[in-house]
């Protein structure tokens, strides 16, 4: 099974972070590639290829332009690799992607939810931007 990742963890460009470690040991389960696409800011960073796990960095030159950086990404992605899967992070900026990606390739996304935001007072006190 081959995935396409929309991420926020920069801790996957560090190839021996404990992320890289365990995103490397989910394609050896999958007995297939990850690929990642990965907010950063525009710096140049380069693609960190470990194993099977391939972390495209967006180098987005402003936060909200990822969006356009990231489906971009993915779709090349997509078109170039046999893409099983679509997960994101999060059902906001990186499920957005997600499901505009999915729109156009018609391949199954799957979103992650790990927080409790909704009710969390220090996030709703967050500025809306965030």
């Amino acid at each position: 099974m081959n995935v396409l990742m929309i991420s926020l963890d920069k801790s996957l460009l560090k190839k021996e972070s404990s992320v890289s470690r365990r995103h490397d040991l989910y394609t050896r389960e999958l007995d297939g590639e990850i690929h990642v696409v990965l907010h950063t800011a525009h710096k140049g960073i380069q693609k960190v290829k470990q194993g099977n796990l391939v972390v495209n960095p967006s180098n987005s030159f402003f936060k909200p332009f990822f969006l356009y950086d990231a489906c971009k990404i993915g779709r090349e992605i997509i078109k170039k690799n046999d893409i099983d899967l679509i997960v994101t992070q999060d059902p906001h900026i990186t499920g957005l992607i997600g499901v505009l990606l999915k729109k156009k390739s018609k391949i199954p996304l799957c979103v992650h939810f790990h927080a409790d935001f909704l009710d969390n007072p220090y996030w709703i006190k967050e500025n809306p931007i965030n």
